[in-house]
């Protein structure tokens, strides 16, 4: 048996990296993740009541492929925010509930918006920059006029900003907090007067 290319995801990285983002989120990973190779990219689903998570091996490791030169893939503990965004992008569906409870005028282009912000957001908190988070929509075949499911890039470059700013207003980095002291006053013991 050979051991795992840098180059390759495994089931176990697609879970850990769901695991992180929702622990980041506060929440736990109760997804049943799977892969599915008749699935084109990813999908947020439901079935008997379960959210799933159902991704294609081979997507993901395209998407991990043409992105890093070898000499610049991952270490282990270091993230593909591409792939990242694409799963925080599927989270997305289920957290906003576009599965089970949708808006009743939700349009899929809309939820597809929605979903963006929402990885937008998580790909912050997850420590990434917003080129980082933004960068799945420049590398992939990513419709620039859209279609009746999906919105135009720039609209979802736009949404991805939108979570990834407001994640930043609500969790600010690097705060530099100057606490204000009150100066030490030493009282003066006077002398005493001896008798």
């Amino acid at each position: 048996c050979q051991g795992k290319s840098k180059n390759m995801m495994t089931d176990k990285d697609v879970e850990s990296m769901i695991t992180k983002m929702l622990g980041k989120l506060g929440t736990r990973n109760r997804f049943i993740i799977m892969p599915c190779a008749t699935v084109e990219n990813c999908q947020a689903t439901l079935y008997d009541g379960r959210p799933y998570i159902l991704y294609n091996p081979e997507f993901l490791n395209k998407v991990k492929r043409l992105n890093f030169a070898q000499k610049d893939l991952p270490d282990a503990d270091e993230k593909d925010w591409e792939i990242l965004t694409i799963l925080a992008h599927e989270l997305g569906h289920h957290v906003n509930h576009h599965l089970d409870n949708p808006l009743p005028d939700a349009k899929s282009r809309d939820q597809e918006l929605e979903a963006d912000e929402t990885a937008g957001f998580i790909i912050y908190l997850m420590g990434g920059t917003l080129s980082q988070a933004q960068l799945v929509y420049h590398n992939s075949n990513i419709s620039d006029e859209g279609n009746y499911l999906y919105p135009p890039r720039k609209q979802r470059l736009e949404s991805i900003a939108a979570g990834y700013n407001e994640a930043a207003k609500n969790y600010p980095k690097n705060i530099v907090v100057n606490p204000v002291t009150t100066p030490v006053v030493t009282p003066v013991k006077k002398p005493v007067k001896e008798n």
